[in-house]
């Protein structure tokens, strides 16, 4: 495939997840309860850490928090925590930007380092092996000693936030994305098509109609024309995200499929039929329709800017996209639809950034209050996501923002209460093991590049994978 190099895609397949979520966007000692900053870091251990609250938190004391992401991620973020400096100036806070969060091998070497700070942002991606290696604190008991109503938050960003084998609470979630549809009206106006259902009343085979429709070579031939001329595409009718968990997931759950078992995400689930029809599905949508832009397309430049630009007509992105548009293109006429169904129904997967707390600080207390004050009544729009606080999110603050979509509600808010809007299955505490070199990636690869048919690709993936997982 010329333009894509297959050694550097298995370099990079393994980490595209967390850029295309991060690119959106004093040293605490260690305590007596929970792990050494060492063993935090480098030795799983059998039962996560936990601390059992016995007061009230003292609201004095110095206090370190990581924050990243965009300079208007990091701008949104700091504005929050201005309000906690305004309400309790008796706090000292050490704010510093840096990979913690997003990345856990840079929360690592903090940890190695002495120099972890006290709260940071993880993501959900990422959230299960620090469980697993006991670097975040379990919240429950703080949760319930404040009584505090989780019910407050989407379900879906909160679940994202617990230990996928305990069920605890180990972070409360800042805000969300979730994988909807972006449509441009001009191009749907055009090609005499109604616009997708804003609720997801629609199918992922309408979807590909009108992504036939939709898809113009430089005559005008849509991909239905015997005419259409394949390598002189000047307007695509969709784009997902190529080799990426945000670019498929959804739609092998709507299929019936997945990649690893539901909803635990234990076992393999690359070879189920459902799993190997979506595949086949994207993979003909790609190559055989001609309607979904190719990785060369795309590594030419990426389908998110070429939508704003008015080269594509249907996009399969998360919030961040507004920003992308409001940026390059505020005149763009486009709206939001949730995404459709299939035979499971509808389906979305959910990406979490989270405030969580280092189970090693020294202040447990003040960074709990800290971190349940900027999760609930402090909290305000940050880094591009949907406020996972419900009352913040149904707010005119959010709803009315200028520059949202017409339709943020119906597709950003509701379908979070879906029975399949949940994580990416592979999102355990084994997720770059899985989706590296030695997992999931090559297969992937072969599909996104038609080197194979799904089948074929897929075909003896999952005894790789379940070892994996054992191992």
């Amino acid at each position: 495939m010329r333009g894509i190099s297959r050694r550097r895609l298995l370099r990079t397949s393994a980490l595209a997840l967390a850029g295309v979520v991060a690119a959106a966007c004093a040293p605490a000692p260690t305590a007596a309860p929970g792990p050494t900053a060492q063993t935090a870091a480098t030795e799983p251990a059998t039962q996560p850490s936990r601390v059992t609250p016995t007061e009230a938190p003292r609201l004095a004391g110095k206090l370190s928090v990581m924050i990243w992401g965009s300079k208007q991620d990091v701008d949104e973020v700091r504005a929050v925590i201005s309000g906690y400096e305004s309400r309790y100036p008796e706090v000292t806070l050490d704010i510093q930007e840096g990979g913690c969060g997003p990345d856990y091998a840079a929360c690592k070497t903090l940890i190695a380092g002495g120099s972890m700070v006290d709260v940071f942002v993880p993501g959900n991606w990422v959230n299960q092996s620090m469980i697993r290696d006991r670097v975040l604190l379990e919240l429950d008991p703080f949760v319930d000693r404040d009584g505090l109503n989780l019910d407050d938050f989407y379900p879906a960003a909160l679940n994202a936030m617990k230990g996928m084998l305990d069920n605890k609470v180990y972070a409360l979630p800042m805000g969300y994305h979730i994988t909807v549809i972006y449509y441009n009206k001009d191009h749907f106006d055009k090609a005499g098509l109604p616009y997708p259902p804003a609720d997801g009343n629609y199918t992922w085979h309408d979807l590909r109609e009108w992504a036939r429709k939709l898809t113009l070579d430089a005559d005008g031939n849509d991909a239905n024309s015997s005419s259409f001329k394949p390598e002189d595409i000047k307007q695509w009718g969709f784009w997902t995200w190529p080799f990426n968990s945000a670019g498929y997931e959804s739609i092998l759950l709507a299929f019936g499929g997945s990649s690893m078992s539901v909803p635990d995400g234990r076992k393999c689930n690359m070879e189920h039929p459902d799993t190997i029809r979506a595949f086949q599905f994207i993979q003909d949508m790609i190559w055989k329709d001609h309607s979904t832009m190719t990785p060369q397309a795309d590594q030419e430049n990426a389908g998110k800017y070429r939508f704003a630009a008015g080269e594509v007509a249907m996009l399969q992105g998360a919030h961040w996209m507004t920003t992308i548009i409001n940026d390059q293109n505020p005149g763009l006429r486009n709206d939001v639809a949730a995404q459709p169904r299939e035979k499971a129904g509808n389906a979305t997967n959910v990406f979490v950034h989270g405030w969580g707390i280092y189970s090693g600080t020294q202040a447990p207390e003040l960074a709990w209050h800290f971190v349940k004050y900027v999760s609930t009544e402090g909290a305000g729009p940050e880094m591009g996501l949907i406020p996972a606080y419900k009352d913040l999110a149904l707010s005119d603050i959010f709803l009315k923002r200028p520059g949202e979509p017409e339709h943020l509600k119906e597709a950003f808010l509701d379908p979070a209460s879906w029975p399949l809007c949940m994580s990416a299955t592979m999102f355990n505490e084994k997720f770059a093991e899985i989706t590296g070199p030695d997992g999931m990636a090559p297969a992937i690869e072969m599909i996104f590049l038609n080197e194979k048919p799904a089948a074929e690709a897929l075909a003896g993936l999952c005894e790789k994978i379940d070892a994996i997982m054992v191992s």
